[in-house]
């Protein structure tokens, strides 16, 4: 008699067999039209002709006959509704959840430094009582830092969980070296390599590519009592009632929600890399993650995405996208009824081996470490290995991993197998956390750039025309700058780290008034906030369609000298040491490090040497009162804004 079949041996199995294949490239095929039919198939998925043997082999295994009967039989099935939301809609409004969202703030990545100056930022819209005029939150890589705890945490006051108001006057060096009297900001000073250490002392068999994602639930979800990777999402508590008794295989469960008074929406931007087994090229697709539903929603381009294969580097094509799935239900095998892959409020789906918890979205929205390690990175992958963690050859050893299947339609029918997928920072593809919002149908929408290099000072925006082209711009500035992509500046990186080529939702002819009147802004010494109203642009990409107009209000993070001005003099004096130049135009001093280098535009990592990802009380206090200071004092323009919204 052969040895008991165990859900992980299970899994092992179905990973095999459904994830070697994904969908054949056809070249005989000249249908614009997906036929399932035509590619070698069978009950199982789609395969490339050179892995069916294997497919064979598996399959006429004893183990792959007692996974169906297991499967089939004794697995408990979740009943979870799957939506599709494809380019045949043709409906922003139908991604589910976001039928009345018309505001939005919105927090591009950054890291730690992204965390802080988001704290001062919604400190102060908590003063000024916008904050419930707001229908979503959507947040990317270290914005989902400050948003995912904002969100989620309960029985905690804001002053508590965001720290009490501050002024300038008062930020002298002994107030500024105090910890954070905020939860939240608090957090941001703790060593990540003294938290892996942490988690890998506690439990040395965590895999490699949970070991970001269980580090950072540790910092910024932990103090909450959030960060359990068992525990599963859902928007509410009536929902969780519901989610239960549908699936009693559940009611045990530990579920997550946002806190009742936060904005009913929220959305965590991450990307799909490739496949397993495939090679991440430039046309990387979003994948969107929050307590309701999550997915990747329509085809990108309206096709289908090609990935070259590492072991014989040939083509093969895959379907992407489609729809959502309840979150509590992501994450695992596609639906057993093959029709339901297309769309069901009541799908039949495997319970996900690992729940797609809170802590796992947020760390696959930030996990940055993707592909060979570049220095100083590559001192923190020795470090890790240090630690007993055998990372090897494999250069995405540390990247997370999901189970994600496409929502089929008339264009691309099911059946199409589960494939397991690297996951990685939603920065990758959309660093600004913008397009999510465009997707949900926000019209009025607060962008903050809390990005470590300020407007270009080189280029003068004032004079720049509709006709300079990307080769002449670009070379004059970061292709970093933000918003650059958004309005088709963007380029892709030549080794693949990121692909913004396709971001573009805005005329390039209105980059430049917005950067015009930003860049005039700075050199006043005023805050850099600017209220615009853009005509969106059609995006097959991202489906974004084009021809009305959306109210965005851009807040910049820049060197404020208003807010400087009423800093006690002893801080100015700190702040001016940690520059390339002084104000006076005389060379700053740099021959070692300042308690404020490059203020405000802290860097993502290695700030503070040799930690990859920390900052100090006094930095973080620092710029998170600058950001509170630069939205009480443009007030009007986020009143302005959110006029039309409903309390």
């Amino acid at each position: 008699m052969g040895s008991p079949i165990t859900a992980r041996s299970v899994w092992a199995l179905a990973t095999l067999a459904l994830a070697v294949g994904g969908v054949s490239n056809n070249n005989n095929d000249n249908n614009n039209n997906f036929n399932a039919s035509q590619q070698l198939c069978d009950g199982e998925g789609c395969l490339a002709p050179d892995d069916m043997q294997l497919l064979q082999i598996v399959k006429s295994s004893e183990a792959w006959a007692r996974h169906h009967a297991w499967a089939r039989h004794h697995a408990p099935l979740l009943r979870a509704k799957v939506w599709h939301v494809n380019n045949e809609t043709k409906n922003n409004a139908n991604i589910p959840g976001t039928r009345k969202v018309r505001t939005a703030i919105v927090f591009r990545s950054g890291g730690i430094r992204a965390m802080a100056a988001g704290v001062g930022q919604l400190r102060a819209l908590e003063q000024l009582h916008l904050m419930k005029r707001v229908d979503q939150v959507s947040c990317v890589s270290g914005g989902c830092f400050v948003a995912a705890p904002y969100m989620f945490a309960k029985h905690i006051s804001i002053d508590a969980l965001l720290g009490r108001a501050t002024h300038p006057r008062n930020l002298t060096l002994a107030v500024l070296n105090q910890t954070p009297d905020g939860k939240l900001p608090a957090t941001g000073t703790t060593n990540l390599l003294d938290t892996l250490v942490q988690v890998v002392t506690e439990d040395p068999t965590t895999p490699a590519d949970l070991l970001l994602i269980k580090g950072y639930a540790n910092i910024f979800l932990k103090p909450f009592g959030l960060d359990s990777l068992d525990s599963f999402m859902a928007p509410n508590p009536y929902a969780v009632k519901c989610i239960k008794t549908g699936n009693p295989a559940l009611r045990h469960k530990e579920f997550l929600t946002p806190a009742r008074s936060r904005p009913k929406s929220f959305v965590m931007g991450g990307t799909l890399l490739a496949p397993l087994g495939f090679a991440p090229n430039a046309d990387l697709v979003g994948l969107r993650m929050g307590p309701d539903f999550s997915g990747s929603v329509f085809y990108p381009d309206a096709d289908m995405v090609t990935f070259k294969k590492l072991s014989n580097q040939q083509d093969q094509n895959f379907i992407i996208g489609g729809g959502v799935v309840e979150s509590f239900a992501f994450g695992g095998p596609e639906p057993a009824a093959y029709h339901q892959q297309s769309g069901s409020l009541k799908a039949k789906l495997a319970i996900p081996e690992i729940p797609f918890s809170l802590a796992r979205a947020m760390g696959i929205s930030a996990a940055v470490l993707v592909g060979p390690p570049q220095e100083p990175l590559k001192t923190f992958i020795e470090f890790l290995e240090s630690l007993g963690l055998v990372l090897g050859d494999d250069p995405f050893a540390l990247t997370p991993r999901l189970t994600h299947w496409p929502v089929t339609s008339q264009r691309f029918p099911p059946p199409v197998p589960a494939a397991t997928y690297l996951v990685a920072d939603g920065a990758f593809v959309e660093p600004n956390g913008l397009i999510a919002s465009l997707q949900s149908g926000a019209d009025r929408i607060v962008m903050f750039l809390n990005s470590d290099q300020g407007v270009a000072a080189g280029v003068d925006y004032c004079a720049a025309t509709p006709d300079f082209n990307n080769s002449d711009f670009l070379g004059q500035v970061s292709q970093a700058a933000p918003p650059l992509e958004l309005f088709g500046f963007g380029i892709d990186d030549p080794g693949g780290a990121f692909a913004y080529a396709h971001d573009q939702v805005f005329q390039k002819q209105d980059l430049f008034p917005l950067m015009c009147s930003l860049q005039t802004l700075k050199k006043q010494g005023k805050p850099t906030a600017v209220l615009t109203k853009l005509l969106l642009v059609e995006n097959s990409w991202w489906d974004i369609r084009g021809g009305h107009f959306v109210e965005v209000l851009w807040n910049s993070l820049e060197q404020l000298d208003d807010f400087e001005a009423l800093l006690p003099r002893e801080t100015q004096v700190e702040i001016a040491k940690g520059r390339p130049e002084r104000r006076n135009g005389q060379p700053g001093r740099k021959e070692k490090a300042r308690k404020f280098q490059n203020y405000p535009y802290y860097r993502t990592a290695f700030q503070n040497p040799p930690a990859p990802f920390l900052l100090t009380s006094a930095q973080i206090n620092l710029l998170a009162a600058q950001t509170e200071f630069q939205v009480l004092q443009t007030a009007d323009l986020f009143r302005k804004l959110f006029r039309k919204a409903k309390y």
